[in-house]
């Protein structure tokens, strides 16, 4: 007797109305708990984060409920080849083996939680898929506004910093910083740029859009719109590879909007910051400032020449500026790698990243849905490659929620009929 289809896997047999099967709903909660990185609590001199506990259980549960083989093994090896990557080279420095193997843990947590958005991005369809991704952040997103109006009343100081060279406000949300939060508002944006017509009518799509720019704009963060732009470079170069057609009217129509939106919002908050955000208590930072993370870079790279292969291992940067009260960090992913891992490291993490973007590009027999969900993960995959080169975000969940989300639908193991 053969067995029926199944009737939830990404884009086959899509239902109009939807149904909150397991799947979806763990597939929701790893999204959720992702905007929660900053709360936890610390033990021992290991910090655990309540996102990460509460991921990890879903996807446990949900792998364990479903009993279903769905994934190819290079969906499993691809993020293990990073930790694996981080690990070796901290093996490699015995020197910093207490903080190196606790972040390389963290990463080992991290991929777990990729592993699990692959796994279950291939038991739901494609239009839950995006008003998962997209819901998540605008619910940060007006979590983020709402803090902005309550800084401004004096009524908290929660999700707001005072930047360290410029002693402006910059909203951070939930996140741990405002480059963090504007670099997964930026790619949940594009994403939504390419799948908006899975999201619903058209005032939601605007709406969505018109909410997640303003809380950019809050962040006051130069890279996340030069990333976003990259992204939406990203979603046209891809219409014009696939010859989908594109109205002229509709991209400046989106342009100007955005643009309006967002220099509203600097707008307020740069005039909130004259009478609210300055300060005297709070101690200037060099490392704050552009030219200050120019500095600490050329510190890095002192320290990165004395492992230049193998790199100095996970988290191991010891260098900052005199003065600088903040702890030593590297504001580049692409540095921060070359640091911890070296060229060897380097290379392997632009391989596997090729790889990935390559798999989401090339075009196979797909429908307009599923077209739409890869490119939109691949632009905001982008958006964070690009965004990464102004902060670091290797440690959170969201990135790997997207790189997760990718793997699954390159190293699916069973390929949809239709959707």
């Amino acid at each position: 007797m053969s067995r029926a289809p199944d009737r939830t896997a990404l884009g086959v047999f899509a239902k109009p109305v939807w149904r909150p099967t397991l799947a979806a709903v763990a597939f929701a909660g790893l999204w959720i708990t992702a905007i929660l990185s900053r709360f936890g609590w610390e033990t021992h001199g290991v910090r655990l984060r309540l996102s990460e506990a509460l991921a990890v259980a879903m996807v446990l549960v949900a792998a364990f409920a479903l009993r279903r083989r769905l994934v190819f093994w290079p969906a499993i090896l691809l993020p293990l080849a990073y930790v694996a990557v981080e690990t070796f080279s901290t093996l490699l420095n015995r020197a910093d083996w207490g903080r190196g193997l606790k972040l390389d843990l963290l990463l080992a947590i991290e991929a777990l939680i990729a592993i699990g958005a692959a796994y279950l991005v291939n038991l739901i369809d494609a239009r839950t898929v995006a008003r998962v991704i997209v819901g998540v952040g605008v619910v940060e997103s007006l979590a983020a506004i709402g803090i902005s109006a309550l800084f401004l009343v004096h009524a908290t100081d929660f999700g707001v910093q005072i930047d360290g060279s410029t002693f402006q406000c910059k909203v951070y949300g939930t996140m741990y910083e405002a480059n963090l939060l504007a670099s997964y508002l930026g790619a949940v944006l594009v994403f939504l740029f390419a799948t908006r017509r899975l999201i619903g009518p058209n005032w939601v799509q605007a709406g969505a859009a018109a909410t997640i720019t303003v809380a950019i704009g809050l962040t006051l963060t130069r890279a996340a719109w030069l990333a976003i732009l990259a992204g939406v470079v990203t979603l046209l170069g891809l219409r014009v590879i696939r010859r989908t057609p594109t109205q002229l009217g509709e991209v400046i129509s989106g342009v100007v909007l955005l643009g309006l939106l967002a220099g509203a919002a600097v707008v307020v908050i740069t005039a909130a910051n004259a009478g609210i955000c300055g300060h005297p208590n709070v101690p200037w930072s060099q490392g704050a400032s552009i030219t200050g993370r120019f500095a600490n870079q050329a510190i890095a790279l002192d320290e990165w020449k004395t492992s230049p292969l193998v790199g100095l291992g996970t988290g191991s940067v010891r260098g900052r500026q005199p003065g600088d009260p903040n702890l030593p960090w590297i504001s580049s992913m692409a540095l921060e790698t070359l640091h911890d891992t070296g060229l060897i490291g380097l290379i392997v993490v632009i391989v596997l990243i090729a790889a990935l973007l390559r798999g989401l590009i090339i075009r196979r027999d797909l429908s307009d849905g599923r077209l739409a969900v890869r490119d939109g993960i691949a632009a905001a995959i982008i958006v964070l490659l690009i965004a990464f080169q102004a902060t670091t975000g290797t440690l959170m969940e969201y990135p790997w929620l997207f790189a997760g989300t990718a793997l699954g639908l390159v190293f699916a193991s069973r390929r949809p009929l239709a959707e």
